[in-house]
Formats: C-alpha cells, sequence, structure tokens
C-alpha cells in the first residue's frame, strides 16, 4: 500500500513541476515578467504579409508608424488617456517637444528654404511655423456646417445610390487654396493670405468653389455668383465653368490633374442624332449615328429645305405618248386596246396593301443638341473631336479617362482610341447564379472628395466604379464597388473584405468594419486599420487618430510629421497646414524645401 502511495505522490509532484515550468514559460513569452540573465529580443513590426520592416510603432514618439504596429501610449483605440491624474500624459511632453524644436518660417527662409506645395518628402522637406499677426480663435468651433456625401445601398432591386447631408463641426480657423478664414464667432469672417496680411476683415460666409481664375486668385460663390478673391482685399465679380474643374473637387495639391501630355478637354456645344432602341423590358440602347457641329446641322438642314422647296415648285415633268409598237409580219402599227380610267371608289379593298400598326418597340431617331467634350492640343487645335459626355485630363502614362454617350466610363490614348472599355462584356457569375449580367466601368455619381483616386492615373494606378447590371433588367445593378486597375485593366489585390475609400499619392485608404488604415501601392500596410479618423493623403500627407481622441499626420512612408498631440488637424492647403491642440490652441505650419 505504502508504495502505490508512494509511487503517486512521485507522479503527481512530476506533473505539478512539468505545469509550473510550462505556465512560466507562457507567462514569459506573453511579457509577463523577466528573467535578468536571460536577454529578451526586441521583435520587428511585420506586415500583414509576414514581411519583416524595419522601424516600430510601439508609441507615438516613435519616428515612424510602420506595419503590423498597434500605436499605444496616451491614447487607446476609444480614443482615452492612459495616465494618471497625477502625471501628466506623454503626449503633453511630446507635444511641447514638438513645437520648440520647429523653426519659425522667416528662420528657414533666412537659412535658404523655400515654400513648397509639391509632394511631401520627410528626406527633403521640412515644416516650419507660420506667422500670424492676426489673434486666433480661441476654440477648435463655433458653428455647425452642411457637409454633402452618398452611400451606395442594397435594396432587394440592386444597388442605389443615396445622396445624403450631415452636420459637422465647422473649424474656427479653416483653410481655403491658400487662405487662412478665421470665424469671428458673429457671422462674419477674417481672411488672410498664407503670409498673414489681411484680405478682408468682415467677409460675409461664401460657398468654396476649389478653383482659381487665369491668374491664380481663389473663385468662391456668394448669392450665386462667382468671385475672384484678390490679395489686396477686393472681390471680383468672374465668369467660371463649373464643368472646367478636374473630375473630383477639393482643396487640390498643384500637381493633382497635370500631366506631360500637352491634350487639353474643351467642350462644344454639338448635334447628335441617335437612334434609341426599347426592347420588351423597357431596357434602352442608344446609337449615335452622326456627330454634328451645330454649323454643320445647319448647313445639312438648310440644304435638306432647299431640296424639299425646289421639288414642291418644280413643274411636273412632261409625259410623252408611247410609241406604237410595230407588227413584225406586216410592218404595220398594232392597235392598242382602249384604257378605262378607275375610280378610287372602284379599286377593291382587298387589293389594297394592308397599313401595319407601328411596333411600340420600333426605334425613335432623334437629334440632340447637346454639350460635349473632345481634346485640344497647346495651339488650340482640334486633336479629338467632342463626342463624349465627359472628358478629363490626360495622365503621364497617355491615356485619359472619358464618358462615352451611354454613360460608360473608358480609357482612351492619344490618338482617341479606345484601351479599356469593359462595356458591354457579358458575365456569367457564380456569386449571381450564373445569371447573364453586363459589365461596366461607370462615373462617380458626385465629385465630392469621398471619390478620389478616380479618372487620373496615380503611382501607375486608377480607381473605377464597376458596376454588374442585370441582363435582362439593366436599372437591376447586382454589384456596385469601386477597384484599382493598372493601364492593362489589370485589378489591385485589395485586402480582402476592405471598401476602398480613396486612393491619392500612392497610399488606399481602406475601411472595414468603422476601422480605418493605409495600404501603399507596393502591397503592404502603412498604417494598420485601428483607426476611426483617416483622411486621404493630400500632398503627400495623410491625417490619422481617434474619434474624440488625438490625431497625427504621416507621410507615404510611415514616417510621422506632426505627433499624435493634436485634437484637430487639416490636410495641406496650397503647403499649409493648421492644428488645434486643447493645450495651446491653433497653431499653423507650412511644407519647406531647401531651394535649389
Amino acid at each position: 500500500m505504502r508504495k502505490i502511495i508512494k509511487l503517486v505522490v512521485s507522479r503527481l509532484f512530476a506533473v505539478l513541476v512539468l505545469g509550473f515550468f510550462a505556465a512560466a514559460l507562457i507567462l514569459y513569452q506573453a511579457g509577463k515578467y523577466d528573467v535578468s540573465f536571460i536577454p529578451r529580443e526586441t521583435e520587428s513590426a511585420e506586415t500583414s504579409d509576414g514581411v519583416s520592416r524595419q522601424g516600430s510603432a510601439s508609441t507615438f514618439t516613435e519616428s515612424r508608424i510602420d506595419s503590423g504596429a498597434n500605436i499605444v501610449d496616451s491614447t487607446n483605440a476609444t480614443g482615452q488617456d492612459e495616465t494618471t491624474s497625477n502625471e501628466p500624459a506623454a503626449w503633453v511632453d511630446e507635444y511641447r517637444a514638438f513645437l520648440e524644436n520647429l523653426k519659425s518660417y522667416e528662420t528657414l527662409v533666412s537659412l535658404g528654404y523655400a515654400e513648397t506645395g509639391a509632394m511631401f518628402d520627410s528626406s527633403n522637406h521640412v515644416l516650419a511655423i507660420l506667422p500670424h499677426p492676426f489673434d486666433y480663435p480661441k476654440t477648435l468651433s463655433y458653428r455647425k456646417e452642411t457637409e454633402e456625401y452618398t452611400e451606395r445601398v442594397a435594396t432587394s432591386l440592386g444597388y442605389e445610390t443615396r445622396f445624403k447631408t450631415r452636420e459637422v463641426s465647422r473649424p474656427a480657423l479653416k483653410l481655403y487654396m491658400g487662405l487662412r478664414v478665421i470665424d469671428n464667432g458673429d457671422g462674419t469672417y477674417g481672411i488672410y493670405d498664407k503670409y498673414g496680411r489681411r484680405i478682408a476683415g468682415r467677409a460675409y460666409p461664401f460657398s468654396e468653389v476649389f478653383a482659381r481664375d487665369s491668374s491664380g486668385n481663389p473663385i468662391v460663390r456668394y448669392a450665386e455668383k462667382y468671385y475672384a478673391v484678390h490679395s489686396d482685399g477686393t472681390f471680383e465679380e468672374t465668369q467660371f465653368d463649373p464643368d472646367s474643374l478636374p473630375g473630383v473637387v477639393f482643396d487640390a495639391p498643384v500637381y493633382y490633374a497635370k500631366s506631360s501630355v500637352k491634350l487639353y478637354p474643351y467642350s462644344q456645344e454639338r448635334v447628335v442624332h441617335v437612334m434609341i432602341e426599347t426592347d420588351e423590358r423597357r431596357n434602352k440602347i442608344i446609337t449615335v449615328l452622326a456627330n454634328l457641329s451645330v454649323e454643320e446641322f445647319e448647313e445639312e438642314q438648310a440644304a435638306k429645305e432647299a431640296m424639299a422647296k425646289s421639288a414642291e415648285t418644280a413643274p411636273p415633268p412632261e409625259t410623252q405618248p408611247p410609241a406604237p409598237q410595230i407588227d413584225p409580219l406586216t410592218g404595220k402599227p398594232v392597235e392598242q386596246p382602249e384604257t378605262t380610267s378607275v375610280t378610287e371608289a372602284e379599286i377593291v379593298p382587298e387589293a389594297t396593301a394592308a397599313v401595319k400598326p407601328v411596333s411600340a418597340n420600333a426605334p425613335v431617331f432623334e437629334y440632340r443638341r447637346e454639350k460635349l467634350w473632345g481634346f485640344k492640343d497647346e495651339a488650340g487645335s482640334v486633336a479629338i473631336t467632342a463626342q463624349y459626355k465627359a472628358a478629363y485630363a490626360f495622365s503621364d502614362n497617355g491615356l485619359a479617362a472619358v464618358v462615352g454617350y451611354n454613360g460608360e466610363l473608358k480609357f482612351i490614348d492619344t490618338a482617341g482610341r479606345t484601351v479599356i472599355n469593359p462595356y458591354g462584356n457579358i458575365l456569367y457569375l457564380a456569386e449571381f447564379d450564373n445569371r447573364r449580367t453586363y459589365d461596366g466601368y461607370y462615373p462617380a455619381d458626385t465629385r465630392l472628395p469621398e471619390n478620389l483616386g478616380m479618372y487620373y492615373f496615380d503611382h501607375g494606378l486608377v480607381r473605377v466604379r464597376r458596376q454588374l447590371k442585370d441582363y435582362y433588367f439593366k436599372h437591376r445593378v447586382a454589384l456596385d464597388k469601386d477597384y484599382l486597375i493598372d493601364r492593362n485593366g489589370v485589378y489591385f489585390d485589395i485586402p480582402e473584405n476592405y471598401n476602398l475609400i480613396a486612393y491619392s499619392d500612392g497610399v488606399l485608404t481602406l475601411e472595414k468594419d468603422g476601422y480605418y488604415g493605409y495600404y501603399s501601392h507596393r502591397g503592404y500596410w502603412i498604417a494598420q486599420p485601428i483607426y476611426t479618423v483617416c483622411k486621404p493623403f493630400v500632398q503627400g500627407l495623410g491625417v490619422i487618430g481617434f474619434k474624440n481622441g488625438r490625431c497625427g499626420m504621416i507621410d507615404t512612408e510611415g514616417n510621422i510629421v506632426i505627433p499624435f498631440a493634436f485634437d484637430y488637424i487639416s490636410q495641406p492647403s496650397d503647403g499649409v497646414i493648421a492644428a488645434y491642440s486643447k493645450l495651446g490652441g491653433w497653431t499653423e505650419f507650412i511644407t519647406m524645401e531647401k531651394a535649389g
């Protein structure tokens, strides 16, 4: 009996010892304790595909946000401080150190730097603190403003786009095309240029157009009229065609929609002769039969009218009596039988040709007078005749996005040849029960900034809106989703189940379940999708952070340019950035580079 008890106790002791060491090993791996004589290896951040990359972003004080790293300093994923009430948050020291280390605009100018609106490059560009001879607002915002946006909603009849508005806080210091617009708190605005010179002390609210006149002055809209804002404070009424704006309307950097291809969109009023066919399911197909200038159309119509008038006034042709028939045997004329006239009433009804009723699906022919788009060269000569519903500037790769007469989006080369256009392709997709569907690309419903990445190739990729429509009921959209393609029409591999929110400066803004991140066109995460605030890149800089928490700004390589110590950071506007912190109020920065 004693032997049995001894054996059981010894085995139980061995199990307990083994369990103790296993638990200790698990706790050590989890980082719950360290052993002084065992050095712990520093882990490098990894991308989502397992490729190791240098750097770490375990805290906001690191110089880089890197792939696979979670940012956990004074702000966690809910935006709450992780500090005690007895000690200042780490971000406070970081905020102060950041501002203390920045040089002023005047100092950098004296050192040979110049302002720049080019895409930010941390190896060559720096931030400077912008002077402000005026008083900054005392708060982040005084009022709300209405913001437009769209939602694509899946319904029982397919996808549809819904236009919506929401109330957002208007920053008390708002940038517009390089102008600094100060909310006076009384319904008026003070307007200053980027150097702090006053343009207007008490201007009334205006609408932003995001355009400049031929002299580079920003254009605003007030009371349904357009005005150019001059540096001397005058608002000069100007002529402006909203259709002349680039595809997406926002406070764009200087390089947006600019190209080395010297062909430029132009519009012309033209007359289009179309045939409209309607099938039994009320699907309409429009075929362009002729595309004429107004002058050509008027000349053609005048010629037709002259021909018709000439036919009406011309005398009837004289009729000659028929030549007599000669009998070949006698050589004498053959007598013709007498003919009797038949009245209309004597015609047998059955002998008349039946008049067929016009089919409800018979083609309809129309002449339409419309504004169409084409391309001209630098000399103003027509290179591609105006024939499109819309046309956008060429990208450096020699391709331009245009909208065809049936509303399809396609890409053409400099000779006007179609290069990318899946419109009309018939697919049988398993996810739609192998039902016949039409494939095609289509333009965005609006020109809002949410469509950034459309129409222009950026780092070899362009954003397209793909729709799959039911073959039998074309108004039903089975799929409505955005993708990135290259110049050959090949799709870029976006991480699974993520939505493409924007694409700019070679960076994808992606979303999943309300969390956002940045993904490089090279195929790795620049900032992991853990954030609740994420603005598209502009001028090579992106604003990222947490709602009700703090945000920062990074470049396209993930380097932190502005630390995560601010409550609000604007996107760059002509090189100017506005930031607000409850700790120190408003601060403005400007991007600069070493001259020469």
